[in-house]
């Protein structure tokens, strides 16, 4: 047993070494009296014969589920990326309910990952994706790393997986006239959400919860909120998102913009959506998000940089709005054409 420091790891310096044969396991922590507590009480464990490597991991893979949606996702995650979570734990409580925290593996996810391509593919006659199965990671992996937080688990056991190549294809977008017949198609209501996502870029769970406090008629503005600080996002409106939010019925007791019948935020949008466009006779493979992708294609077709697009959208990286390049007018050929031309 030891107690390292590791100045290349500022966030977690202090790791906690111990060995059980000749394999070596290690846990790190932010303070180092946190790791030498554990050093310490290792110590006196294995002094006093009790100690079992993972003996903190005796709970099962369902409790620390449950402990992490009601704990952790409820409190700090967005409602719609906790109702994710909430749908995407049953398909991992399926398989690794009964396991006890300890008892998981590196194989164990390799055999979940192929019940998840094989069967659940062959029930619902859909393909799983690559990218399904990496959020099921993410998620799997978040869970884990707070089962070690809360001393249920001395190390998670999937660190070292990594993710699986996605498809990169490009996305599904809706051309200019088949905007305007979903939209004319659409009930009243859901046609201007239609119009505010095409012109904006706002994602379903933001329109959604817009209260007419983050509209700005006067600048112009649409305020997109940020659960992670303080500031959120200023979104220029262009005139037909202002249009669409001028003529939306204002309730008296609701600061819901767009409202359901009992004046809570809308639901449902799916099932309203694909009778917008079977009523406008749009035979593709679209939801509410492919207006995401609509605006970001005709900005990337119009030759806005994708710079720009990406802090249109609100992503962090380059990398999120590369699916647009190939749309881009002069993406590869400006780039050749430009080349000496400076002085």
């Amino acid at each position: 047993m030891s107690v390292q420091y590791r100045p290349n790891r500022p966030a977690r310096p202090y790791q906690a070494v111990w060995w059980e044969g000749t394999r070596s396991f290690s846990r790190s922590f932010a303070r180092k009296q946190d790791a030498e507590q554990l050093d310490r009480t290792i110590k006196w464990e294995k002094y006093e014969g009790r100690f079992v490597r993972g003996q903190l991991g005796h709970n099962s893979f369902k409790e620390a589920a449950e402990d992490f949606l009601r704990l952790y996702s409820r409190r700090y995650c967005k409602p719609t990326s906790h109702n994710s979570n909430v749908q995407r734990a049953k398909n991992l409580v399926r398989w690794f309910g009964h396991f006890r925290l300890k008892d998981i593996s590196a194989r164990s996810w390799a055999e979940y990952q192929d019940w998840r391509l094989e069967a659940i593919s062959h029930c619902s006659r859909q393909k799983i994706k690559h990218a399904t199965l990496n959020r099921d990671l993410a998620l799997m992996k978040s869970i884990l790393y707070k089962a070690v937080e809360w001393d249920q688990l001395l190390q998670n056991p999937l660190r070292k997986i990594k993710l699986l190549k996605e498809d990169d294809a490009p996305a599904v977008f809706f051309t200019t006239d088949e905007l305007d017949q979903l939209i004319a198609a659409a009930d009243p209501m859901i046609a201007r959400m239609i119009i505010v996502a095409a012109y904006t870029g706002m994602r379903l769970g933001k329109i959604t919860g817009l209260l007419w406090k983050h509209i700005d008629y006067a600048n112009n503005y649409i305020t997109e909120e940020n659960p992670k600080n303080s500031r959120g996002r200023r979104i220029r409106m262009h005139p037909r998102v202002a249009g669409a939010l001028r003529s939306q019925p204002r309730y008296l007791f609701s600061e819901i913009v767009f409202p359901s019948l009992n004046l809570t935020p809308i639901s449902e949008m799916a099932t309203y959506f694909k009778r917008a466009m079977k009523k406008a006779g749009i035979n593709k493979k679209a939801t509410f998000h492919t207006l995401k992708h609509t605006f970001a294609s005709h900005l990337a077709m119009n030759g806005v940089p994708l710079i720009t697009i990406k802090e249109l959208l609100g992503h962090s990286s380059l990398n999120m709005v590369q699916r647009y390049a190939h749309l881009s007018p002069q993406h590869l050929e400006g780039a050749i054409d430009s080349l000496y031309t400076g002085s």
